[in-house]
């Protein structure tokens, strides 16, 4: 299940840099949808991120300032899924 969330993760930076550089083709947006869909279980938070990221670029098709806005939001939603969690996350006596 790793290698498959990797593979997912490293798809959806691909489609996010390229929509940043508005070279995106909607059937690489297409093929990561069906990618997180029908690989990796549903309610998957990457999976619920992905299926977000795919409407709401349609919806701001045309939209160069939304696109790009949506594309560092999936960038920095990547970035943070792969942040190792933290051990001891829920002691309150060290985080509060």
């Amino acid at each position: 299940m790793d290698r498959v969330l990797t593979s997912l993760k490293f798809q959806a930076l691909t489609v996010a840099l390229n929509l940043k550089a508005d070279t995106l083709q909607a059937r690489d947006l297409d093929r990561l949808l069906d990618l997180a869909v029908l690989v990796v279980p549903p309610g998957h938070p990457v999976v619920r991120a992905i299926v977000g990221f795919h409407g709401k670029v349609l919806d701001a098709a045309g939209d160069p300032a939304a696109l790009t806005a949506l594309a560092d939001d999936l960038l920095t939603y990547i970035d943070a899924a792969n942040m190792p969690e933290t051990p001891d996350q829920d002691r309150r006596d060290i985080y509060g």
